[in-house]
C-alpha cells in the first residue's frame, strides 16, 4: 500500500512539473518583412518590427544572409559595418552587386528562439556602363617621357569616377611593369620606354558601379624599321536575326613598308555565364576568322599583327550579339509615286490614223529607302497584278509594261499600284508605290 501510494504521488508530481513547463511556454515568431526589390546601391533597411512575442518580453534579433550573389563581397559582417551590430531591430545594408540576396530574421527572448523567417531583396541597375577610351595610337622614344590620354572615356549616365591603367604588352626586351606607370589611376599616366618596340597599355574606367570593358592604345618606340599597324575593325552589333557565327575582318591593318603580315586574334572578354574562348575562333591566325559565340552580350577580341620583324600593338573591337526579344519590325519604303508619259506621232492614211507605238513607258523600282533597326538582313518582294517585275526581290528592279498601240490621235492611260514587302526573321511590312502611265498621240 505504501509503495502504491509513493508511486501515485510520484506520478502526480511529475504531471504537476509538465504543466509548469507548458504553462511558462512563449510563443516567439519572427517576422523579417515584406520582400524588397532595389537597385544596386541603395540602402536597404530591414524592419523585424513585426515580430512577435506572446508575453511582455523583450526580443533579441539576429539578422543572418542565407544567400548572397556570387559576385558579392558583402557576409553578416556587412550588417555590423552599416549599423554598429547586427542584432538592431532595424538594420541597413547596401547591395553591391546585382543578383537576389536572401536575409534570415531570428529573434529571441532569451529562453524561447524563433525559426527563421526570410527576405528576399531583388538588386537590378539602370546604371550604364562607362566607355573607356584609351586614345590615339602614340610614337615613343627611349627614355623619353610618354603621356596617353584617356580623357576621352566617357560614362553615359554620370561621370568617370576611377581611371585603371595597365601594360597589355610590352617588348621581349622591356622591364616595365605597370608599377612604371605614373599616376595609372588618372586620365592621363605617363611611362619612360625602356626598348625599342611596341607597348600596348589597356585603359578600364569606372563610374562607382560598373567597370567598362578595356580599350588599348600603342605606342611604338623607334626601331630601324617601321613597325605594322593592326585594325581588328570597329564595333559592331550582331543582329537578333543573326544566329550564326560572328565575322571579325582585320584587314584594314598594314605595314608602313609593305612587308607581308600575320594575324593573331584572341577572346578577351565575354558575357557572364558564356564559356567560349580563343578556341572558339575559326581560326585565330586569319584576318577574318568567325567566332560562335554562345550567350547575347558583349564579346572583345583584341589583333596583333606581325610583319616578319616586329608585332604591333593591340587593337580592340568588340562585338554585341542580341537576343530576338530585341528584334523590331522593319519599314518598307517603295518610294514615290511616278508618273511616266511618252508622246508619239500620228498621222493619216486615207480613212485611217496611223501612230507611232509607245515602247518607252518603262520605270524603276527603287526600294532602297526601307530600313531594319537592327540591321537585319531582309527579305524583299515586290508584287503587282498581271503584270512580270524583273527582279522582284531586289531593292532595284525595272518594270517594263511593253508596247501601247494607239488607234488614232488621243490619249490612252492606265495605273499600276505595286506593293513592296520587306521582312525580317520575325516581322513583315508593306509598302505601295502607285504609277500613272499615259500614251498620248498628236499630229
Amino acid at each position: 500500500m505504501f509503495k502504491a501510494l509513493s508511486l501515485s504521488l510520484l506520478l502526480l508530481s511529475g504531471c504537476a512539473d509538465d504543466a509548469t513547463t507548458q504553462s511558462s511556454y512563449v510563443d516567439v515568431t519572427a517576422n523579417a518583412g515584406a520582400d524588397i526589390t532595389a537597385l544596386r546601391g541603395d540602402l536597404i533597411q530591414l524592419d523585424g518590427s513585426a515580430s512577435t512575442v506572446s508575453e511582455s518580453y523583450a526580443l533579441i534579433y539576429t539578422w543572418q544572409f542565407a544567400l548572397v550573389p556570387i559576385q558579392s563581397g558583402l557576409d553578416d559582417s556587412s550588417f555590423g559595418a552599416s549599423n554598429g551590430s547586427a542584432d538592431g531591430v532595424s538594420i541597413n545594408v547596401i547591395p553591391d552587386v546585382v543578383g537576389t540576396y536572401v536575409i534570415a530574421l531570428q529573434v529571441t527572448d532569451g529562453e524561447t528562439t524563433s525559426s527563421d523567417d526570410l527576405v528576399t531583396v531583388t538588386v537590378s541597375t539602370d546604371n550604364q556602363a562607362p566607355n573607356a577610351n584609351a586614345g590615339d595610337d602614340l610614337q615613343g622614344e627611349i627614355g623619353q617621357l610618354t603621356t596617353l590620354n584617356g580623357e576621352a572615356s566617357v560614362d553615359p549616365d554620370g561621370f568617370i569616377a576611377e581611371y585603371r591603367w595597365a601594360f597589355a604588352s610590352t617588348p621581349a626586351d622591356s622591364s616595365l611593369s605597370d608599377s612604371n606607370i605614373y599616376n595609372a589611376n588618372s586620365a592621363n599616366p605617363s611611362f619612360v620606354p625602356d626598348a625599342a618596340g611596341p607597348y600596348t597599355v589597356a585603359l578600364t574606367v569606372s563610374d562607382g558601379l560598373d567597370w567598362s570593358a578595356a580599350d588599348y592604345v600603342g605606342v611604338s618606340v623607334a626601331t630601324d624599321a617601321l613597325m605594322p599597324v593592326a585594325d581588328a575593325g570597329e564595333h559592331a552589333d550582331h543582329p537578333p536575326c543573326d544566329t550564326g557565327d560572328i565575322p571579325l575582318d582585320g584587314r584594314g591593318s598594314y605595314d608602313p613598308e609593305g612587308a607581308a603580315l600575320t594575324y593573331h586574334w584572341a577572346l578577351i572578354g565575354a558575357p557572364l555565364g558564356s564559356v567560349t574562348s580563343s578556341d572558339n575562333l575559326s581560326d585565330t591566325t586569319s584576318a577574318t576568322p568567325s567566332f560562335t559565340w554562345d550567350i547575347v552580350g558583349t564579346y572583345s577580341f583584341t589583333l596583333q599583327v606581325n610583319d616578319g620583324d616586329y608585332d604591333s600593338a593591340m587593337d580592340l573591337v568588340t562585338v554585341e550579339t542580341h537576343d530576338i526579344l530585341e528584334n523590331e519590325r522593319p519599314t518598307a519604303r517603295a518610294g514615290d509615286d511616278l508618273t511616266v508619259n511618252q508622246t508619239v506621232n500620228c498621222w493619216s492614211e486615207g480613212v485611217d490614223t496611223v501612230c507611232d507605238i509607245c515602247d518607252d513607258l518603262g520605270f524603276e523600282l527603287d526600294g532602297s529607302a526601307s530600313t531594319d533597326p537592327n540591321n537585319d538582313q531582309l527579305d524583299i518582294t515586290w508584287n503587282a497584278a498581271d503584270i512580270s517585275i524583273a527582279n522582284p526581290n531586289s531593292l532595284w528592279t525595272t518594270f517594263d509594261p511593253g508596247t501601247v498601240q494607239l488607234n488614232a490621235i488621243g490619249t490612252v492611260s492606265t495605273q499600276v499600284n505595286i506593293t513592296l514587302v520587306v521582312s525580317d526573321c520575325s516581322y513583315s511590312s508593306t509598302d505601295s508605290v502607285l504609277v500613272n502611265l499615259t500614251c498620248k498621240g498628236e499630229n
